[in-house]
């Protein structure tokens, strides 16, 4: 028989399942890609590795370990956002793209970071 304390219970056993594949969708549907490992074609880039096209988050950095760029690919071309940081670690530029070309209000900052 079902009461509203079996179905409490039921949603309790599958609260966690219900949680941890959540986080292994999300973790699955994108992932960061060092840009050493990047292979640059006509207008799109490839996994070193796979020789896939690049889906995920792709970072690049100065030699002092400061992160330079972020940049959002999706089947192996510019998709989102793409941030670059001055040395001093401020940003530098937010742009937005979709499918490989610019989309909307590209946003430069000084290395104080103003607009």
């Amino acid at each position: 028989m079902r009461t509203k304390h079996n179905d409490k219970k039921a949603m309790k056993r599958c609260a966690p399942i219900l949680f941890l594949s959540g986080i292994f969708l999300l973790n699955s549907c994108s992932q960061e890609i060092p840009e050493n490992r990047i292979l640059t074609g006509n207008d799109t880039k490839h996994n070193q590795n796979t020789n896939e096209p690049v889906t995920g988050i792709v970072e690049s950095f100065y030699s002092t370990g400061q992160l330079k760029n972020r940049t959002t690919y999706k089947n192996g071309k510019k998709e989102g956002l793409d941030e670059g940081f001055h040395t001093n670690g401020q940003l530098s530029y937010r742009w937005n793209y979709k499918d490989g070309k610019p989309d909307g209000l590209e946003k430069t900052f000084d290395e104080d970071g103003r607009l």
